[in-house]
Order: structure tokens, then sequence, then C-alpha cells
């Protein structure tokens, strides 16, 4: 197992494929460079999601920069190892890309309400994909079990940090969220359900 720091970078986008991981604790996010230079992240995986897989069966240089957003470990597959691994076992081809649907649905359904002018509606949007994989129910609400800062919310949204602070400080004045240090609850999942449908 490899282990990486909140922050670290594990990948950078462009460089040639040398290992898939598989995450066995934390969480990491995929990211990519804009021509402005800001950095967005596509997508956020956690424990028992692949990442590289796909990049390394196609034999091309890794399209996005993978990040550590928590703490994680990660196993490491070494490219031709895995390679050796996927032909030898029509059972693993199978199982990997029936787990690729609900990654694509979740890429699309990212990729589709993020085309909003609206900040308020592109984050509501990020937390609501979120919060479909990694929320927790409890009596108050659906707890995002990924420790996101307003930087890590503002990327994934495509906005400024400022933009993103002012939108969450309105949502718990008007209490449908809550937050406490990096974990955000949301109390009120029908008002932001009801932003993306304006």
């Amino acid at each position: 197992m490899s282990y990486a720091g909140r922050g670290e970078l594990i990948w950078l986008a462009g460089s040639p494929i040398q290992f898939a991981a598989v995450i066995g604790s934390g969480f990491i996010k995929m990211t990519r460079t804009t021509p402005q230079g800001n950095e967005v992240a596509v997508e956020l995986l956690g424990p028992g999601q692949c990442l590289g897989l796909m990049v390394l069966l196609e034999g091309r240089t890794y399209p996005l920069n993978a990040v550590a957003v928590t703490d994680c470990w990660y196993l490491k597959v070494p490219s031709r190892a895995f390679l050796d691994l996927y032909d030898a076992n029509p059972g693993l081809r199978d199982t990997m890309f029936r787990s690729l649907a609900p990654r694509l649905r979740r890429a699309h359904e990212m990729m589709a309400r993020m085309t909003s002018d609206k900040v308020e509606q592109r984050v509501a949007a990020i937390l609501l994909i979120l919060l479909d994989s990694y929320g927790r129910e409890s009596d108050r609400g659906v707890t995002l079990t990924v420790p996101l800062t307003r930087q890590d919310l503002s990327e994934m949204a495509g906005t400024t940090v400022e933009s993103t602070i002012r939108v969450m400080s309105r949502w718990q004045k008007e209490g449908a969220v809550t937050t406490d240090k990096q974990w955000i609850t949301v109390l009120d999942l029908a008002s932001l359900e009801s932003l993306l449908a304006d």
C-alpha cells in the first residue's frame, strides 16, 4: 500500500502511465488545468474505487491530475501486472466495465448540471452528486463523509472560493446546510434540489 497526504500529487496529467490504483482509505480527486491556469476537479473517488484503469488499457498518458483530498492509502497496480491479470480473467473485465457505468453516469450528470451560469446551482449540483455517493443519513440530515474545504468545493464547481463561501454562508443562515470544520451536513435536500429545477 502507498500513502499520500492531503494535497499530495499522486500523478500529473501528461505523465506516462506506470500504474493504476485502488483506494483503500481516503479520497482522491481527478483534476484538469484550464487554459487560464485554474485547476478544476472533474471527479472525486473514494474507498474501493479505481483510478487509471481505462487509461492503462488504452496505453496513453494520464489525462488528469490525481490529487489526495484527504490523507489516503491506495494500492498501486503496476501496468504490466494489471494487463496480464486483465487478459487472463474475463470475470475481471466484466466487473470492471460494470463498475464504470455508475461513474460515467455521475460524470455526465456533473457535466450537465455544471452548464449553469449561476454559482449556487453549480455548488448545489456538486453537493448533491457527492451526497449520492458519499452521504450518510442521520436524524439531522445527510452528512458528506468526505472532509472538503471551500477551496475543494469551488474547484469542483468551477468558481471562486469567495463565491463558494458566500453561497454556503447564505445556505447556513437559511438552515439548508450546516458545517463543522470541513464536514458538511445538508439539512434541507429539497431546497438544494429546487435550485436545480429553476
